[in-house]
């Protein structure tokens, strides 16, 4: 089963869009700054990073996110 966990800062912005298949990471997940730019995406298959790992300007300076 495919399914998209959302995550949210404090201030209600997206933060993250993780795609899961079967309890494991699987497809492309998203990224988001507090002010709902785009600042990574990571695909994954089975759990494992596949593929591309695009990281753009706007990363929050000090955030930590344990899926990169």
């Amino acid at each position: 089963m495919h399914t998209i966990i959302k995550e949210y800062y404090e201030n209600g912005a997206l933060k993250a869009e993780l795609s899961f298949r079967n309890g494991k990471l699987d497809g492309v997940s998203r990224f988001y700054s507090e002010n709902g730019t785009l600042w990574a995406t990571q695909s994954s298959r089975n759990g494992k990073r596949q593929g591309m790992h695009f990281r753009f300007p706007q990363q929050p300076a000090g955030q930590i996110w344990p899926y990169c």
